[in-house]
């Protein structure tokens, strides 16, 4: 058995009488400039009919019975069905209906019966744009785990069409070339656009920085915000 680690087994007992012990992200985002007005449909149609294989750490999920000697261990999901954790929400009425939306999101506890994360693409948002919330249980992987996952589906570069979605499995991708390599990028987004792979955003406008915002001198402000445990951190 795989058994979950005295600290991980401390955490899974104890949420059930204290906040949810999950990190969460928004991203917001601008579409393309070539994007039609069907973008996020198609965004979202993709997501769900993509053939990414699932990082290992997204597919298992926490198990405790009489089986196990009460003892928590993780067990494997080999067939994630990802329109349980990629799922849609829409908002019509400002910022501030975003922001409670976002709130009611994270203080949901993750369903223990399958792998603890959740993805949300949530539209409607002012000047066509468009944002992900996302949330991994603390025992599936760490804060800062997690943002490097999903910085690692961004791209410095606005041409990038090819970039595999945050919950995809790296550990046969070659080593990514440098940053100042154009040419290689630009190599790279000429290959076909596989389904279910991220929204194309230029660093300028979707990297996650130390005060949880970015600018973008065209596009004017776009902000990665984080939270965990049912406690909203927004900077003003």
């Amino acid at each position: 058995m795989n058994q979950l680690d005295p600290l991980d087994a401390a955490m899974m007992t104890g949420e059930l009488v204290s906040n949810p012990m999950h990190a969460g992200v928004v991203l917001i985002l601008s579409p393309p400039e070539d994007a039609g007005p069907g973008y996020v449909d198609e965004l979202y149609r993709e997501a769900l009919t993509g053939n990414d294989s699932i990082d290992p750490r997204l597919r298992r999920y926490p198990h405790r019975g009489v089986d196990t000697g009460g003892m928590w261990v993780w067990r494997d999901d080999g067939n994630v069905d990802l329109s349980k954790h990629c799922q849609r929400r829409t908002v019509s009425s400002g910022p501030d209906e975003f922001w409670r939306l976002i709130g009611e999101l994270d203080a949901e506890r993750l369903d223990r019966s399958r792998p603890m994360w959740m993805s949300y693409l949530i539209d409607g948002l002012e000047d066509g744009r468009f944002a992900f919330y996302i949330k991994v249980h603390h025992t599936v992987i760490d804060g800062v785990a997690g943002l490097r996952m999903i910085t690692d589906a961004l791209s410095s570069d606005s041409t990038c069409r090819s970039m595999p979605p945050f919950y995809a499995d790296r550990r046969h991708e070659s080593p990514p070339p440098p940053r100042s390599s154009r040419a290689r990028w630009r190599s790279a987004a000429r290959r076909p656009w596989c389904p279910g792979h991220w929204p194309r955003q230029s660093a300028r406008d979707a990297e996650h920085r130390p005060r949880g915002r970015a600018r973008s001198p065209r596009r004017g402000r776009q902000r990665t915000q984080g939270h965990q445990g049912g406690r909203e951190s927004r900077e003003t």
